[in-house]
């Protein structure tokens, strides 16, 4: 009898989970439609450019399919003319550049690998009928070989890669002039990605590091803060820089800011003594920070500088009042960090007046 009830009362408890199961099905199809419509309201709102995207593709792929109506275009082409749609998914990309350049890709690729048929057709062809198939998969072989094989030079990887390499693809519209320096735009690009290794690392390693502040730690933390905080408000300077197509007059002024919290660093670590300090938990894990930290501000200032090019280049707002004195003095006038000043002889001297934001005079 025992056995018999326990045995009932784990049936009943199979069933009652069963059923809690079944009833909560419902909701939770419900919670998961609802957090999937929030995460495409928040992708949509991140980069409204991304549905317009969307839009034009399937607007694309519609008009394309069409050609299946058009009795003259299939009569002639048949069921070739899905290689239309194909072309339109493989091709159509977010910008008009990109899509650009894999159009011509595409269509090169085409033009190449027809030849090549052309030419393994042939010399199979010498090779009789035992010896065609064997020779045809000897080619097909090696070329998807030497293919795949290519993509993985770094040269031919970036571009395959990234799809920032189609800049120079992009027609001249809205304030893209033509010959608009896009080769600029992928030398920071690249910049741009090396200093987002150096900050991942940082960030990991901070991370792991988590631990019980020691006195050694303490004495280089508010030199490290000042490097990081400086060297992110420069970085969002240039960000905003690129995006609002202005000069990034104040960049140099928070380089300049980090690169002053560095010598305090040097400073402080020339007078800590390491007779009490843990040298494997606390001076290894900070000597590696402080030398990302570094090369951050290294970055940082390469990246600026880019940029500072790239807005000569592209004729950014600004640009001219940057690399003309006269202009630039008028600027800071008006700014009131240069004030005139007056002597007996009646000439006219500048006193100029640095402040930790005001834009320096380059």
């Amino acid at each position: 009898m025992d056995i018999d009830e326990s045995a009932v009362r784990k049936s009943d408890g199979f069933l009652r989970q069963g059923w809690w199961w079944v009833k909560a099905l419902p909701e939770r199809f419900i919670n998961k439609v609802v957090e999937f419509a929030h995460k495409v309201e928040k992708l949509g709102k991140d980069d409204p450019r991304r549905i317009i995207h969307s839009i034009k593709v399937g607007l694309t792929l519609s008009l394309v399919s069409l050609l299946y109506y058009i009795r003259p275009i299939y009569g002639g082409f048949g069921s070739s003319t899905m290689w239309a749609i194909i072309t339109v998914v493989v091709v159509f990309e977010y910008s008009v550049g990109a899509t650009l350049g894999k159009g011509f890709n595409r269509a090169l690729a085409t033009f190449f690998a027809g030849a090549l048929g052309f030419g393994v057709h042939h010399l199979a062809t010498l090779a009789g009928d035992k010896g065609e198939p064997a020779v045809r998969w000897f080619f097909v072989f090696l070329l998807a070989t030497v293919a795949s094989f290519a993509r993985f030079f770094p040269g031919v990887k970036a571009r395959y890669d990234y799809g920032a390499n189609f800049a120079r693809w992009e027609p001249p519209h809205g304030k893209f002039r033509f010959r608009h320096p896009w080769k600029q735009y992928l030398k920071v690009g690249a910049m741009t990605r090396q200093c987002a290794y150096r900050l991942e690392a940082l960030s990991n390693g901070i991370t792991s590091e988590m631990k019980e502040t020691s006195e050694f730690k303490k004495i280089i933390t508010l030199s490290c803060m000042e490097i990081c905080v400086e060297s992110g408000k420069a970085l969002q300077e240039i960000s905003s820089a690129v995006k609002k197509m202005t000069y990034p007059f104040t960049v140099s002024t928070h380089i300049m800011n980090a690169r002053n919290a560095a010598d305090d660093l040097h400073t402080a670590l020339e007078t800590i003594t390491l007779e009490n300090t843990n040298i494997l938990e606390d001076v290894m894990p900070a000597a590696s920070v402080i030398s990302l930290l570094l090369e951050i501000i290294e970055c940082t200032e390469n990246i600026g500088e880019s940029v500072k090019e790239l807005a000569c280049l592209a004729k950014f707002k600004g640009a001219d009042v940057a690399t003309s004195p006269e202009k630039q003095t008028r600027r800071l006038l008006r700014r009131g960090n240069i004030k005139p000043h007056h002597v007996e002889n009646d000439s006219v001297h500048a006193l100029i007046t640095t402040y930790a934001t005001s834009a320096m005079v380059e």
